[in-house]
């Protein structure tokens, strides 16, 4: 049975995704197939390149340095001029996630059965935007009529995780043969979908998202981000699982940018996954 993934957008907090993944891995699941948004891109890239949950977990703690970088731009954009579409160009960024990545491409991923997609939005449209490294999918599993995919094997991972983590008015548009594109939480913070269209026959689908518990949200960045998780939430509530697995490891309460949680944000999640494991491989078994 092919399994797939779906990560979604969460900032720090995208390191549950890796502490979920390492106690599904010491359960003998293995996905083949990984689609991720925004910071969930970043998890779904590493994973498929090959490496381990807690070996992704220690590169994607160089996320850090992306969010210093961002708040940085965000600060400096308070006092100078800055530029309407974002405040900072993505530059920087760009180059840490292509050390993160070590530079590999869409056709470096670890095996040739192994299935990954980004999402991104196209700007111009609003269209949601699927790059992947397979030129087949199934449109008819897909919960949007509208919709691109991009097939793509000799290119840099960087640039495309770039455009899917890119929160409008904070980060500057990527642009991908002379598109530009921004956040895929705007069109798809939970890309299980993706994964069904890639050929899954189960999908795990890790939301990061709001879980009924509350919180202060504070300063410019965070609340950018917090409003597309807001806005996103409906989208992801009208989705359709299919014969999916939806977990929420119930984190709402670490704010997005909450660097200094980013271990705790992994170990929830491993303990979220180890305390629902039964009922998570009886799905699998169903």
């Amino acid at each position: 049975m092919k399994v797939g993934v779906a990560f979604s957008g969460g900032g720090i907090r995208g390191a549950a995704h890796l502490g979920i993944m390492q106690a599904l891995h010491e359960n003998g699941v293995v996905p083949s197939i990984y689609t991720g948004t925004s910071s969930g891109s970043i998890a779904a890239v590493l994973l498929a390149l090959g490496y381990t949950p807690i070996e992704a977990f220690e590169k994607f703690k160089k996320v850090r340095s992306i969010i210093d970088i961002a708040y940085f731009h965000i600060l400096k954009g308070l006092v100078t001029p800055s530029k309407i579409k974002g405040i900072a160009k993505g530059k920087k960024l760009h180059r840490v996630l292509d050390d993160v990545f070590d530079g590999r491409q869409f056709s470096h991923v670890c095996d040739k059965d192994v299935k990954l997609a980004v999402i991104a939005t196209r700007i111009l449209t609003g269209e949601q935007t699927i790059f992947a490294n397979s030129d087949i999918l199934d449109p008819s599993k897909i919960n949007d009529d509208h919709f691109r995919w991009y097939p793509l094997f000799e290119k840099n991972l960087s640039g495309f995780v770039r455009a899917s983590c890119s929160i409008p008015g904070v980060y500057l548009p990527y642009e991908v043969n002379g598109e530009e594109y921004v956040d895929g939480g705007i069109t798809n913070n939970l890309p299980s979908d993706i994964a069904y269209a890639l050929g899954a026959e189960k999908v795990i689908a890790i939301d990061l998202g709001y879980s009924g518990k509350t919180r202060e949200v504070g300063g410019i960045m965070e609340i950018l981000s917090q409003s597309i998780y807001v806005m996103v939430e409906s989208i992801i509530d009208d989705h359709d699982y299919q014969s999916g697995i939806y977990l929420n490891p119930e984190i709402y309460d670490i704010g997005s940018l909450e660097i200094s949680k980013t271990n705790e944000c992994y170990i929830r999640g491993y303990e979220y996954a180890k305390a629902n494991m039964e009922v998570i491989l009886s799905k699998l078994r169903d």
